[in-house]
């Protein structure tokens, strides 16, 4: 049985999830009032209408799950676009200004050669999120693979490194937007020689030999 300081803890913590602005549970009261407003409809019959398209019995059980269960994949789908906070990484917005923002911070990076005929490519995100539901601000922590191209006059040579990744995105105006002063980053050199293969071809060929 619980103790009376556990109940409370949980009340508490609860409690505090629905105060927050940036609460899911909130999230989805401020987004229906905004639906109900713009159709001229009523609000009660609006929140009741989108819970059940969420996949709820009615309005009663999307309270009770967002106080209890904030990372409900429905309520998240609902209030944020992602079934799990972490996918906020991975949309569509917030991957293409993060790997923007990424191959410009490796250019101006030591490890990186300092001419125009550099270009980078980040793949193979990996990241791990928390959420803090007072301020809307989602903080990740991750990896991901960079590969460089150098462009010369006789083709490209390419190297690879992993970045190891902080950022923040944050919610706001019903919608996600990455942090770009919050970016971190540290690179290494991926020098696996598996990885690295010389692909030079015979020149001439044999046949003009025979």
């Amino acid at each position: 049985m619980d103790s009376p300081v556990n109940r409370q803890s949980v009340i508490t913590s609860m409690a505090r999830n629905v105060m927050s602005a940036f609460s899911a549970l909130n999230v989805f009261k401020a987004l229906s009032k905004t639906i109900a407003k713009h159709h001229g409809h009523q609000l009660s019959k609006t929140r009741e209408l989108l819970s059940l398209n969420a996949g709820f019995s009615c309005y009663h059980e999307l309270q009770t799950v967002g106080m209890r269960y904030p990372d409900d994949e429905r309520l998240l789908r609902l209030a944020f676009g992602v079934e799990k906070l972490s996918d906020v990484a991975f949309l569509p917005a917030i991957s293409a200004e993060l790997a923007e923002q990424v191959t410009q911070r490796a250019l101006l990076d030591d490890l990186a050669p300092k001419t125009s005929e550099i270009s980078f490519h980040m793949d193979n995100l990996l990241v791990e999120s928390r959420y803090d539901a007072e301020k809307g601000v989602l903080m990740f922590s991750g990896e991901a693979d960079l590969t460089c191209v150098e462009q010369s006059r006789y083709g490209q040579q390419f190297e690879w490194f992993t970045a190891m990744l902080g950022f923040e995105v944050k919610f706001r105006d019903q919608r996600w937007q990455l942090v770009p002063s919050s970016l971190s980053m540290h690179l290494e050199v991926n020098d696996d020689e598996d990885l690295i293969e010389d692909s030079l071809d015979e020149f001439p060929p044999n046949e003009f030999w025979d």
